[in-house]
């Protein structure tokens, strides 16, 4: 099997990059940035638009979309460049590059294909002080909803992974957070990729990964 991971060199993806690794998948890491070091991967891509990349070739099984940015800041508080990069990040791009994945598939095309979208408890609660994120989220979750309708008689499955805060750069920027709280990146990673590499008609297409903390 091999996989491809959108967003490799951030928290997520490069969690996802393990945790497809520890199951024996080929993986090729893309991302605007360099490849983490000690992150192994059988290839890296780098690209200077998500939204302008395509697959190389047609021999892979699942993509991981696993990029985008937040930001923190009352509506009132944000620029027009605030706003207008979140959408950009956060669904604008994630449209067109999935048509530009589905472009490149060859009519009649058979083969099981997976693209793994990440969401986030966003996309399903509105959350003061992120609302444009909070806008953005609620939009995948209705884009993806449509493409599985659309693509309803073929074998391409489209899933969103919908998680709480993570033990990363942008789960600590969330006002309140005790780090100890947080999801860890490699432990919603693990969580996405079993879901999501079952050999069977199981097919759960969003689900969540909530934070709940008992002292």
């Amino acid at each position: 099997m091999t996989a491809l991971v959108l967003g490799a060199s951030g928290s997520l993806g490069s969690s996802l990059v393990l945790a497809l690794r520890e199951r024996g998948e080929s993986v090729i890491g893309v991302s605007r940035g360099p490849q983490p070091r000690g992150l192994e991967c059988d290839s890296w891509i780098h690209v200077g638009r998500y939204e302008d990349f395509a697959p190389p070739n047609t021999e892979w099984d699942r993509i991981f979309v696993a990029f985008g940015s937040f930001l923190v800041a009352p509506l009132l508080e944000s620029t027009t460049e605030d706003i207008t990069s979140q959408i950009q990040a956060n669904i604008t791009a994630q449209v067109l590059v999935t048509q530009r994945i589905l472009k490149s598939l060859t009519p009649g095309d058979t083969r099981r294909r997976d693209l793994v979208f990440v969401g986030s408890t966003s996309s399903y609660t509105g959350f003061s002080g992120s609302s444009v994120y909070c806008a953005t989220k609620f939009a995948l979750r209705g884009f993806l909803e449509a493409m599985n309708a659309e693509w309803s008689s073929s074998n391409i499955r489209f899933w969103l992974a919908s998680m709480g805060s993570m033990n990363n750069d942008m789960g600590r920027r969330v006002p309140g957070v005790v780090p100890a709280h947080l999801l860890e990146p490699l432990e919603v990673a693990r969580d996405i990729v079993h879901a999501v590499v079952r050999d069977t008609s199981a097919f759960q297409p969003e689900f969540t990964i909530r934070r709940r903390w008992v002292p």
